[in-house]
């Protein structure tokens, strides 16, 4: 009916940049150019709580798998582990850089995170505005690398995956989306999939069916594989 049933007039300060719903579908979890992450109750219309810490726009935040804990990703170049009831910052960390990026002299901005499916704890991968994806364990350490190899003009500026995680999904600068084979690690396909700027993915819970959106003012639903 496109009835709205719920306005949060004040979710954020300033624009908002991410959206992910909890686990039991009570809460909605937010980003923010407001550099704060929040919690906002369904029922009760209400922000319930706020992850303030970074120092930049918020990319990316989502739940771990139990619910118990939020992650976040933010221009500032950090992640951001936090605890969901209390909202006290467990941890904090950089994910590391490209070889031939000379780290002291800049921050690479976070993109996106979204959790490993297979993973019986809590394994996220992180996409930078670089041209690599890693696959972290909280405590920073990063495990996996997948790189594109190109060094200018091809940073990721997104990332998403296949429902049961075989397949990795990057999304460049360079307006191409960038596909490897998780068991192998290998770039195994490349494309162009917009005119102009790519702002997102997202990848169907089931089908195989990805979803990419751009300055272009087109929305692709692709077969990827």
């Amino acid at each position: 009916t496109g009835q709205c049933v719920r306005r949060y007039e004040r979710a954020h300060d300033k624009s908002i940049t991410c959206l992910t719903f909890s686990k039991d579908s009570s809460q909605l979890l937010s980003g923010s150019f407001d550099c704060t992450a929040r919690i906002h109750g369904l029922k009760s219309g209400k922000t319930l709580k706020e992850f303030r810490g970074h120092t930049s726009y918020v990319n990316a935040a989502i739940y771990t798998h139990d619910g118990n804990k939020v992650i976040t990703g933010a221009s500032d170049g950090k992640v951001k582990v936090w605890d969901a009831k209390t909202a006290e910052c467990l941890s904090t960390f950089t994910p590391p850089a490209p070889a031939h990026v000379n780290a002291a002299n800049m921050t690479i901005p976070v993109q996106s995170l979204f959790l490993a499916p297979k993973a019986t704890n809590d394994l996220v991968y992180v996409c930078t505005k670089s041209n690599q994806l890693m696959l972290c364990n909280l405590n920073g350490q990063a495990l996996r690398t997948f790189s594109s190899g190109k060094r200018a003009g091809g940073d990721f500026v997104a990332a998403a995956c296949s429902p049961r995680g075989d397949w990795l999904y990057c999304a460049g600068e360079d307006n191409t989306l960038y596909i490897f084979s998780n068991a192998s690690g290998k770039l195994e396909h490349m494309f162009k999939i917009h005119e102009k700027d790519v702002i997102g993915l997202t990848h169907h819970p089931r089908a195989n069916l990805m979803v990419s959106w751009g300055f272009d003012g087109a929305l692709n639903i692709l077969k990827p594989m």
